[in-house]
């Protein structure tokens, strides 16, 4: 049985009862009774309190996460430039994909940008050194609390890349901001989807599902694992 505030002043209310009538309880134990009732009560507000701070810590981790994902990724267009932008471009992103390593466990970003260099390789268009791609995929591909699916939200033509970044920056403002939204570029059918975070575990792509639908974002929201997606960054 939950005890509550309620719990307790109709518990009480019990008691006065058999007091009334006499059926030989004395005040020593009716208070004793209210006292335990009292510390279980402190004790569940003492768990919940528990609970409360330790949701709060984890959110706060995640709005660490979130806030350094969106300083760094707007550097990520730059980072194939050959002048001192590319170069201030490259530190923010290494540096960005080092701290989430190291400090939180996450290494998603590292993974994206991993798969842009990757891109940019196989394209012959890319001006990143060996030993730069090293050190992003060695993190990429390190141990962390991340994974392999998504949590998607839309999709959009080929045909469609604007309408699909207008979308992002939306779904952002109606989050206010407490969820990054990004873009990939599925390898099937080439369409863009726009997923809550990226390369997440599917127990957190189920989740960050349901704040979709609750805020009313996408109520077809669904799960979905990575399929070579190609990320996409928006300018």
């Amino acid at each position: 049985m939950k005890i509550d505030h309620r719990t307790v002043e109709l518990v009480l209310i019990a008691l006065s009862v058999i007091l009334t009538g006499g059926i030989g309880w004395s005040q020593y134990q009716l208070g004793l009774m209210q006292s335990n009732i009292a510390l279980k009560l402190d004790q569940n507000q003492m768990e919940r309190i528990k609970e409360q701070r330790a949701i709060e810590s984890a959110r706060a981790i995640d709005n660490m996460d979130l806030q350094l994902m969106n300083v760094a990724k707007d550097f990520l267009p730059d980072i194939n430039k050959t002048n001192e932008e590319g170069k201030i471009s490259r530190d923010v992103v290494l540096t960005t994909s080092q701290h989430l390593q190291e400090n939180l466990k996450r290494n998603n970003f590292a993974q994206i940008v991993s798969k842009i260099i990757d891109e940019q390789y196989k394209s012959g268009d890319s001006t990143i050194t060996p030993s730069y791609k090293l050190r992003i995929d060695e993190i990429a591909n390190s141990d962390s609390q991340n994974g392999e699916w998504f949590a998607v939200v839309a999709s959009f033509l080929p045909t469609s890349k604007k309408i699909a970044e207008k979308a992002v920056m939306r779904f952002r403002e109606q989050s206010k901001n407490e969820y990054d939204f990004h873009m990939w570029k599925t390898k099937v059918s080439n369409h863009y989807a726009i997923t809550i975070d990226s390369l997440i575990t599917k127990e957190k792509a189920n989740e960050l599902v349901q704040v979709a639908r609750t805020l009313n974002i996408a109520n077809d929201a669904f799960t979905q694992k990575n399929r070579e997606w190609t990320y996409c960054p928006i300018k």
